[in-house]
């Protein structure tokens, strides 16, 4: 009876040690066989922006030239090119030149007929004349050919050597013989078509010295310093529009029509981004301060200086930006998206859904790092932040086993303790 009482006690005493062990142990055991669930990921370096992304519009001091006359637009400079002034840096080829220079090719024919006609009676028709002629029938071909592709250089080139080739060959007739009545005809024929085929080709000669654009929009001496601040945020987007639609009609090689704008001249250097970007951004910019702009249309990286912020119109404020920087690859661009970057952070880059007890008075947080298998944790101070991803560093610089480069850390730390073990 006794030696029954006794285990009975016994095993009382066995399963009480037994709980109390399942509830010491338990959740070691239920860490260490699952530990291996827990993600992790290496600490690196990474940047963060403060950005505002928008439209912009840019204003510039800029005149626009008219064409003097209607006809093909032949290019002698690149779009976006510097040049001094009175500089030639066009051509417009009238639709009668090429009129005059088949009219030309046909007086030269007949001129050379009468002329081969008279040497081989006179037994002075030269090799020498007969090249000439060759050369001039081919050079009026050329002049043909560079018309029509629009070759500007070519062009000029062409027309000085037809004048040398006919010079000479005039200096060789006189040497010879003086014309008839006929001949003079054809002369005074061809010298006349001459002097039109040189008035049916313009030379467009630069009136400043300045950036050289094709792209013509008609905002031109329209859109200045002073008209871009009385522009409400709805003007603003139909300028942005409509200048959208008028350059994407430009081409630095076509059709101009007398008396309308076909150029620019941008004098000077410096020129103005405006945008209009909501009130509650606006306090992350102050006037006078620089900024960084990313032009996307170019994938390219600016100084720029905030010089106006204005009141608040219909919830959003109007900023403008200086800037003397990429002057000549925006000279195809009125309207413009670019990220205005306030600040730039480097350092320790890392999901926010990373960190725990995050202070945002305190930019204070808590990483959960695994050291030796165990979890730890460290305090870290978040110096920027764009809403998915921050920049850490050391709360104390001077603390022991702060974080470091490709520490690990638990990607997920919720519900993960101090001192528990990951497995790797």
């Amino acid at each position: 009876m006794n030696n029954l009482k006794e285990r009975k006690a016994g095993a009382k005493i066995s399963a009480v040690s037994l709980l109390i062990f399942l509830a010491l142990y338990t959740p070691s055991l239920f860490h260490w066989a699952f530990g291996r669930r827990i993600e992790t990921d290496a600490l690196k370096i990474g940047v963060l922006e403060d950005y505002i992304n928008t439209d912009c519009l840019i204003v510039r001091d800029e005149e626009a030239a008219v064409a003097p006359v209607s006809g093909t637009l032949i290019t002698g400079v690149e779009e976006g090119e510097k040049v001094p002034k009175n500089y030639c840096v066009a051509l417009i080829v009238q639709p009668s030149a090429r009129e005059f220079i088949q009219k030309i090719e046909d007086i030269n024919r007949r001129i050379a007929a009468i002329e081969r006609e008279e040497a081989e009676n006179r037994s002075i028709f030269s090799s020498d004349y007969e090249k000439l002629d060759q050369q001039i029938s081919g050079k009026l071909e050329a002049l043909a050919n560079a018309g029509a592709l629009n070759r500007f250089g070519d062009l000029k080139k062409i027309m000085g050597e037809i004048e040398a080739l006919l010079r000479k060959k005039a200096e060789i007739l006189a040497s010879t013989s003086a014309p008839d009545s006929y001949l003079k005809m054809l002369l005074d024929e061809k010298e006349a078509a001459e002097t039109q085929l040189k008035k049916s080709t313009r030379e467009i000669n630069s009136a400043y010295s300045g950036i050289v654009s094709f792209a013509v929009d008609g905002y031109e001496g329209v859109l200045t310093s002073d008209s871009i601040q009385s522009l409400s945020p709805s003007d603003f987007k139909r300028i942005i529009q409509s200048s959208r639609e008028s350059l994407r009609r430009y081409s630095t090689a076509g059709e101009v029509e007398v008396g309308k704008a076909f150029m620019k001249v941008i004098k000077d250097i410096e020129y103005e981004i405006a945008t209009y970007i909501p009130s509650s951004a606006v306090g992350r910019l102050s006037q006078g301060s620089s900024v960084r702009v990313r032009i996307n249309e170019l994938g390219r990286l600016i100084r720029a200086t905030v010089s106006h912020i204005s009141e608040e119109r219909e919830g959003q404020v109007l900023v403008i930006l200086k800037s003397d920087h990429s002057l000549s690859e925006c000279s195809g661009f009125r309207s413009i998206n670019a990220d205005i970057i306030i600040q730039q952070f480097e350092g320790y880059k890392i999901p926010i859904s990373s960190l725990k007890n995050i202070n945002q008075e305190e930019k204070k947080a808590t990483v959960v790092l695994v050291r030796n298998g165990q979890a730890v944790n460290r305090d870290v101070r978040i110096v920027g932040s764009d809403g998915e991803s921050a920049i850490i560093e050391n709360w104390d610089k001077n603390q022991e086993g702060g974080i470091r480069l490709h520490d690990i850390y638990v990607i997920k730390p919720i519900n993960v303790e101090e001192g528990q073990f990951i497995a790797k």
